[in-house]
């Protein structure tokens, strides 16, 4: 079919696109995955850990940095998975012209695309989601269930779509064996993870507790009244074309919109009620939405003379894709060569450093012991690790107070915790040298 064909010219010129961005330097929390995938398959003696991670995304990218593969290809995999998925879904409820119009639409959504060669879980948790959907929708409900528990395996939160699809097998009948067939998927594939869990940490359900209470961090908090507003601002400043959902939601002849619409509910509801706030979460419920505004297109241009609606579009997509929002477009900082032989170079000559910043860990392969989680207990985790390090790195930018912490006095009792963990590392330790903020000492 030419659509198809659409499609797959569709994909080169995304993936073309994404080769013209500049290579960018990994994030915090990237590092943090990669270094964890390191850790992994070294058992130990290579990378970083933090436990409230899912452990998916690590494994993949240690699996991926065994093999000597560029990172970026990984993330772009994920990305073309998740606009087929899109296009395939709405295909499957519809047609496929409404499939290209929903594809079109989750290109075109800024964050998407900015995130798309980024090493995070959003996109490859939610194409996961969305395979569990179209699973779902074709009565293949042991692979829905089996995709719900990995994309769980992912990003936790993801774990949610279990819920709309139970309630929505509840109300068929015969669903007995339906409910218990895709529970049973879904907890074979998330239980030996929670066993796992038990014999490290004495519990089934600690990291996921603990990053649970990691997601109510004042790092990214919202500003009063806008922390209830956050992700409906981003929608509408954003890709206020996908107002058409509602349209897609109310066509009769459509089946399963309203698990589609209610998923998205879902986790829009979830991530507005937690105080962590940031665009790429949205990338939970923005495919869904994408879907049933593809619906909603193609309802509407049937509606309308065909030449009469094409020319309506193209003025919307004018009007309305926020080309304006470049900031959204490429967010992360281009590579800084300098700094990446910093870290390889420390990397080089340390086999285990203490760390209170993450980024040299995804570009060295020395092992890495994080005292960053907390300026409460930074000072524990630095006296924990220091015996078993070569080296220490500080940089003050770790502990940004002013935007941890909500109220002045927090921040006044935060900067003396920073200022007393500096005269300690400056004490303890012989100061060696100097990148940027980036300080590197040796025990003494």
């Amino acid at each position: 079919m030419y659509l198809d064909k659409l499609l797959v010219a569709l994909l080169a010129l995304f993936l073309i696109a994404q080769a013209l961005l500049p290579t960018h330097a990994l994030g915090w929390d990237e590092s943090v995955y990669v270094g964890m995938g390191k850790q992994m398959l070294t058992t130990g003696t290579s990378g970083i850990w933090e436990s409230f991670r899912p452990p998916l995304l690590p494994l993949v990218l240690g699996l991926w940095w065994l093999f000597g593969f560029p990172f970026h290809i990984l993330t772009l995999f994920w990305s073309v998975l998740a606009i087929v998925m899109v296009y395939l879904i709405t295909k499957e409820l519809m047609d496929r012209r409404a499939g290209l119009f929903a594809a079109v639409l989750i290109i075109l959504y800024p964050i998407f695309f900015s995130e798309a060669a980024v090493i995070m879980t959003e996109i490859p948790a939610t194409t996961l989601m969305l395979v569990s959907l179209y699973c779902f929708s074709k009565q293949c409900y042991s692979l829905s269930g089996f995709s719900a528990g990995l994309a769980f395996l992912f990003k936790f939160p993801a774990g949610l779509i279990i819920i709309p699809l139970t309630v929505a097998l509840f109300m068929q009948e015969q669903r007995s064996r339906k409910l218990s067939t895709i529970l049973l998927c879904f907890l074979l594939v998330i239980t030996p993870y929670l066993i796992f869990n038990l014999w490290t940490t004495g519990s089934f359900l600690k990291p996921i507790i603990d990053a649970s209470l990691h997601q109510n961090n004042y790092m990214h908090a919202a500003p009063g009244w806008h922390h209830l507003t956050y992700y409906l601002e981003l929608l509408v400043t954003v890709h206020p074309l996908l107002i058409l959902a509602i349209v897609g939601l109310w066509m009769n002849q459509v089946k399963h919109r309203w698990l589609l619409g209610g998923t998205a509910m879902l986790f829009f509801i979830y991530l507005t009620i937690i105080i962590n706030k940031q665009p790429r979460f949205s990338l939970l419920f923005i495919p869904l939405l994408v879907v049933l505004a593809g619906i909603g297109i193609e309802g509407l241009s049937r509606r309308f003379r065909k030449r009469q609606f094409i020319g309506v579009s193209v003025i919307l997509f004018l009007a309305f894709i926020p080309l304006s929002k470049i900031g959204y477009l490429y967010q992360s900082s281009p590579a800084s060569i300098e700094q990446t032989a910093f870290f390889q170079k420390i990397g080089s000559q340390y086999k285990t450093i203490l760390t209170n910043d993450p980024r040299p860990t995804g570009v060295s392969d020395a092992r890495f012991i994080p005292y960053y989680f907390e300026i409460e207990t930074a000072a524990a985790d630095y006296t924990a690790g220091r015996p078993q390090a070569n080296a220490i790195l500080y940089t003050p930018e770790a502990f940004p107070c002013e935007q941890w912490k909500p109220t002045e006095q927090e921040v006044k009792t935060c900067m003396a915790l920073k200022k007393e963990l500096e005269i300690r590392i400056e004490k303890e330790n012989r100061f060696l040298g100097q990148f940027g903020s980036f300080m590197i000492y040796e025990p003494r």
